[in-house]
């Protein structure tokens, strides 16, 4: 992934001129930023790069749409900002754009990610102070792509069945977990089952709401990825590790500490690790983002004040990481299961109730499985889900909609 610095908007021209010399003559390229990074700016570059035209004859086709340089070789600088749809975008013809023996320089792609072509270039920019500016330049082929699964939780529960279920979907899968020397056999025995599937399954112990430890995972999916193309396809956040403690009225009420504790696990890491795949480029547009939530973050559940909160902030935090990811095609959902058997329910006091609440209440007198949820979720990870996105979506077999 080279990387650039600029300091200047000459300086960004000159460096198009030098990237246009190492493109190929038939390309799609994605110039990706933020409104005013400088996109345009370095198209002029590129422009000028290829002999197509002047800097000065380059502008933002923002309301033609389409704008045409050169002959040998032909350049077509596309604009999407202004588009509302996928009809809009389906009326510009980009099919025929690709498949011409032209460069494509596309601004505002990652937009409309399900219209872009899988083979292609990616040149982010990022503005910094003044006229600086960081450029970084990744090649797409996704045709040679592994996608991996990340499954925070990854041992038991929801986080095991789904990822054995993306494993038989051709996943690999990295794994984040949390067992002692007990239960340490059952996380192995997941990561064989994956195996067992063709796939490769690589699992970290340790606490995935340390920043550090956080860290040192993303610098080994990095090397993974380095060594062998790949992307992160898919993050699920399972992680069920709080207080079940009430708030006032008890002798042993949740401390101060253990409500922190409890928010920062279940809820703000995942803003967290998002945060981390999404700068160092790990998850990119077609990424699918998934984080386990419960009533709770809704409902007043006894004993689970400290997990209700956390799970409230959980699904704010998905709402809000689907209006921001958007642009770079990447979506965001909260997947609210049906009661489970899990070891996380049979920590929660009172369980034997909720779960005989629950077979009388679903319509199919059964608990949901984390099996259920797994497929469920395996579905929602097509491609063609791209305009699914800040949703808490209901996997419980009707059990919610029944009073």
């Amino acid at each position: 992934m080279p990387e650039f610095q600029t300091a200047s908007e000459e300086e960004t021209i000159a460096l198009g001129e030098k990237l246009a010399r190492e493109l190929p003559r038939h390309a799609a390229v994605l110039l990706t930023g933020n409104l005013g990074a400088g996109k345009t700016t370095l198209a002029k570059g590129i422009v000028k790069g290829l002999g197509a035209a002047r800097p000065e004859e380059v502008s933002s086709p923002t309301f033609t749409l389409i704008h045409e340089y050169g002959e040998q070789p032909k350049v077509y600088h596309v604009d999407l900002y202004r588009l509302d749809s996928a009809s809009e975008v389906r009326t510009l013809g980009l099919d025929e754009l690709f498949d011409k023996n032209a460069i494509v320089l596309i601004e505002w792609g990652e937009r409309f990610a399900e219209f872009m072509p899988r083979e292609r270039i990616e040149i982010r920019i990022e503005a910094g102070d003044g006229d600086r500016r960081q450029i970084t330049v990744y090649e797409h082929h996704h045709m040679n792509e592994q996608p991996w699964a990340l499954i925070l939780g990854a041992s038991s529960g929801f986080g095991a069945a789904t990822a054995l279920e993306l494993a038989g979907h051709g996943m690999n899968i990295f794994g984040v977990h949390l067992d002692r020397r007990e239960t340490l056999p059952h996380a192995q025995e997941v990561q064989e089952r994956i195996r067992a599937r063709g796939r490769e399954a690589t699992f970290f112990n340790m606490n995935a709401a340390e920043e550090e430890k956080r860290r040192e995972v993303v610098a080994h999916i990095r090397g993974v990825f380095e060594a062998k193309p790949g992307t992160v396809r898919v993050l699920l956040h399972s992680l069920a590790f709080g207080a079940l403690k009430p708030l006032v009225g008890a002798a042993d009420v949740a401390s101060k500490r253990q409500i922190e504790m409890t928010a920062d696990v279940m809820g703000h890491s995942l803003v967290y690790w998002v945060q981390d795949l999404v700068a160092n480029q790990l998850m990119r547009a077609g990424g699918r983002i998934y984080a386990m939530t419960s009533e709770g973050g809704g409902k007043a559940v006894p004993q689970y004040g400290p997990v209700c909160a956390a799970k409230a902030i959980l699904e704010s935090h998905i709402r809000q990481l689907a209006l921001e990811l958007a642009p770079l095609g990447i979506t965001a959902n909260a997947i609210l299961a049906g009661v489970t058997e899990t070891p996380a329910l049979r920590k929660i006091p009172g369980n034997e109730k909720l779960i005989a609440f629950a077979k009388a209440r679903n319509p199919h007198g059964r608990l949901t499985t984390p099996e259920d949820v797994a497929r469920c979720i395996a579905v929602l990870c097509d491609e063609n889900t791209y305009w699914m996105t800040g949703n808490t979506i209901k996997v419980d077999g009707g059990e919610g909609s029944v009073g």
